[in-house]
């Protein structure tokens, strides 16, 4: 079990422009990304389904990434980790694909510029403080698989004005 380095590709990087950061990987799991100085996302988008990541995005790895505004998670990730986008200032926007199973501790926490977030169906439980400190989230739609909401799941979320709870939610 030995950590690789490996290159972290967008569609920028498909038309022939400079845009790369390296990415620490271990058994396939995405540990970190680490930029270089030209790493420019195209838009300030990251597009998950031409990057290789494998079934889950691990700790910290997006951590802190103000440069991000939206993300596209593709269905073949599993689960997100502990604090993987935590931090991340600018995150506007985060398209989840079904498939996705668990959104660990603090994933997004502390992303201020979150507005609202649809969480797709197949996910079973939410992790403690998972959106907590998202200062500008107003709605959550959480469908039926959730069966699980940990708690402070989202504390401080001082802007939430609606929040979809379906029946199948049995602990909170």
């Amino acid at each position: 079990k030995g950590e690789q380095q490996g290159v972290f590709q967008t569609e920028a990087q498909k038309s022939d422009k400079q845009d790369q950061s390296h990415a620490r990987r271990d058994n396939g799991v995405l540990l970190q990304i680490v930029p270089n100085q030209q790493l420019q996302l195209e838009r300030n988008t990251l597009n998950a389904q031409t990057a290789v990541f494998g079934e889950e995005i691990g700790e910290n790895a997006f951590r802190g990434f103000s440069c991000l505004e939206s993300i596209t998670l593709p269905s073949s990730i599993k689960k997100i980790s502990a604090c993987a986008f935590s931090e991340c200032k600018n995150l506007k926007r985060v398209i989840m694909k079904e498939g996705i199973e668990e959104i660990q501790d603090e994933a997004f926490s502390s992303c201020d510029s979150l507005t609202s977030v649809s969480i797709p169906d197949g996910i079973l439980s939410i992790g403690d403080e998972a959106f907590s400190s998202c200062d500008n989230l107003t709605s959550v739609s959480i469908p039926n698989s959730v069966t699980r909401i940990e708690g402070r799941a989202f504390y401080g979320c001082t802007a939430l004005t609606s929040v979809t709870l379906p029946a199948s939610v049995i602990t909170i």
